[in-house]
């Protein structure tokens, strides 16, 4: 048999076989005999091409690539965050996060698809900067589009390795090509990668000049502890309130989200015992998991209003969408971020990877956050002071710039400095938000 019509039946039956171990998943219910045939209908198909490739190409196909274009091809039908690693990729993934104790400029990150000249591809987006980052201080934005990390294209690039790429030891330098809306090319930004240094939750009383007395907690993200965190920061605040806590704002702007369980817990803070946090909706809409609240340990019935923008995403979406619809808290801000999938990672024979999206978060009252975000009751018009725009000089994200306070120096908000906050003091005082969009 020609050495040619060899690689074109081993390449067919790798995703002969492929096809039948899919079809042995458990997950993968349906009408497996009308399923089947037609994949095997375009599995025949599939060979027609192989065979045209084989016999006129200019130059003799490479299994191996040819092997890893078609299932990059295939994988990129499904959505954003489905994906396939080369060997090369996992290995090097593997290989950076071998390496302890290393910094990053502070980025969350995922895939956002886009069309451009009837062309369809996923994008390295910003999701949020973290809080007090290099990335935050130079002016980063949720949904700036990354296109080159040190020089090395992000197209095809998934996040996990797009944030290995990210870090690297404490001080050095990464050059991240920035696009945002209004750029016509894209912009080179120098972050030094670094450690966080700012506690992840904040309170403090706010409101004391005859407002009464309300709390503020500004969670920037949910790692691991930070339940525990922030019971214990309640606690405090009910202390300083003479246990009187006239209201609650809980600001998750540029939460990028976390730990699952973590968000859970803090959710289960501020429920009754009985009450759906979320539900985890798989194929066919099985719910894969649907957590109760617990009735011990339950803040008192004060008012929350949760802050929320497009920065907001992933599990700080879980606790928004939980409190607002179990009429717990009223949301104040923008439209969040919209990212709630559930990733399933299944290592190949030859090292590569493959990640599919098995699941979907779901509000407990059915909304769907991935691709959603959820809509605030208050909608305020962001701050001029946000869009300021990027500060591109060859070495940026180092220090606060001048007019920022640094952030040793920070305070608690005053009402009429951000219109979030003013919002959510005139809820709890029952006027009408200071700053809503028409």
């Amino acid at each position: 048999m020609h050495s040619n019509r060899k690689v074109a039946l081993w390449v067919l039956g790798a995703f002969v076989a492929g096809a039948v171990a899919a079809r042995g998943v458990p997950e993968a219910r349906g009408n497996a005999g009308t399923d089947g045939d037609a994949m095997y209908r375009e599995l025949s198909r599939f060979s027609k091409v192989l065979a045209h490739i084989e016999n006129s190409h200019v130059a003799a196909p490479e299994p191996a690539r040819l092997v890893d274009g078609a299932i990059q091809g295939m994988v990129a039908t499904l959505d954003p965050h489905s994906a396939f690693l080369t060997a090369d990729e996992v290995r090097e993934l593997r290989a950076r996060e071998a390496v302890a104790d290393l910094a990053t400029p502070g980025i969350e990150l995922t895939l956002i698809p886009h069309e451009l000249f009837g062309v369809r591809f996923r994008q390295l987006t910003v999701v949020a900067p973290l809080d007090d980052s290099p990335a935050a201080r130079a002016g980063i934005e949720p949904g700036d589009q990354i296109v080159h990390i040190d020089g090395r294209s992000t197209m095809r690039l998934d996040p996990l390795l797009a944030e290995a790429l990210l870090s690297g030891p404490e001080g050095s330098k990464v050059v991240l090509g920035v696009m945002r809306e209004g750029f016509k090319t894209a912009r080179d930004i120098t972050l030094l990668r670094a450690r966080p240094r700012s506690l992840v939750v904040d309170a403090s009383i706010i409101g004391q000049a005859g407002l009464g007395a309300f709390g503020y907690l500004r969670v920037k993200r949910f790692e691991s502890g930070v339940s525990k965190a922030i019971a214990a920061a309640l606690r405090d605040l009910r202390g300083q309130a003479g246990n009187q806590l006239g209201g609650l704002i809980l600001d998750l702007r540029n939460n990028p989200g976390g730990r699952i369980d973590e968000a859970t817990r803090v959710a289960d803070l501020f429920l009754p015992g009985g009450r759906t946090i979320f539900t985890l909706q798989g194929r066919g809409g099985d719910v894969l998991d649907a957590p109760q609240s617990h009735a011990h340990g339950t803040e008192p019935g004060y008012p929350i209003a949760v802050l929320i923008n497009e920065g907001t995403a992933s599990s700080a979406e879980l606790i928004a969408g939980a409190l607002r619809d179990e009429k717990r808290a009223v949301l104040i801000g923008g439209r969040s971020f919209g990212k709630g999938s559930v990733q399933m990672a299944f290592e190949l024979m030859d090292g590569s990877a493959l990640k599919l999206t098995v699941a979907h978060y779901r509000t407990p009252s059915g909304q769907r956050i991935h691709g959603n975000g959820i809509d605030p009751d208050i909608a305020i018009a962001p701050s001029t002071a946000s869009a300021a725009g990027l500060d591109f000089r060859s070495s940026v994200g180092d220090r606060a710039p001048p007019s920022a306070p640094a952030p040793s120096e920070a305070r608690a908000p005053e009402r009429g400095e951000d219109p979030a906050i003013a919002a959510a003091l005139a809820h709890f005082q029952g006027g009408p938000p200071s700053s809503p969009l028409p």
